[in-house]
């Protein structure tokens, strides 16, 4: 039986193949020989992919993979030892939202698509202010447009909106 840790980088390995195959189509490289609007989320699917296949590897090499904390290990853990199961049920959470951004990605476009993810990261997952996730999405957006297409001149996908979110 799997580890939930083999699972999860499955999942991320598959999300990482979808950004490469979605960036793709939205072309690599200008006429002109600019950089193309899929050149982000292909070259981001690349590394997604690559760095949750090494992470694989790891696990399968490990010599504890997917056994879990034993009872022993349990009652040994000092009160400084944090075992928080939740924690693994954030990141399926958090695995989920990046399908569901990348889907958001064909219809709103790259940049709302990853505000929305960020602003249900930071306010739902990590349980922060609603106004501090709105303010993070919204920095995050920011930034992102301003190093990718102004200062980098990267056209950024905007999906089926054409660019009007």
């Amino acid at each position: 039986m799997p580890s939930g840790e083999l699972i999860a980088y499955a999942v991320l390995t598959a999300v990482g193949v979808y950004a490469t195959v979605n960036g793709v189509s939205y072309r690599l490289v200008e006429p002109s020989g600019a950089v193309g609007p899929g050149m982000m989320p292909a070259a981001s699917g690349v590394v997604i992919v690559g760095l949750s296949l090494i992470l694989m590897v790891r696990v399968l090499r490990s010599s504890g993979a997917g056994r879990g904390v034993t009872a022993e290990e349990l009652a040994a853990a000092s009160e400084d030892d944090v075992i928080d199961p939740p924690r693994e049920h954030r990141a399926w959470v958090v695995i989920g939202l990046m399908v569901v951004t990348a889907l958001l990605m064909n219809v709103l476009g790259l940049l709302p698509a990853l505000g929305i993810l960020v602003v249900v990261v930071v306010g739902f997952v990590e349980r922060r202010s609603w106004t501090r996730a709105v303010a993070v999405g919204l920095i995050t957006v920011v930034v992102l447009y301003l190093v990718f297409d102004q200062l980098l001149g990267v056209p950024l996908p905007t999906g089926l909106l054409g660019g009007v979110i």
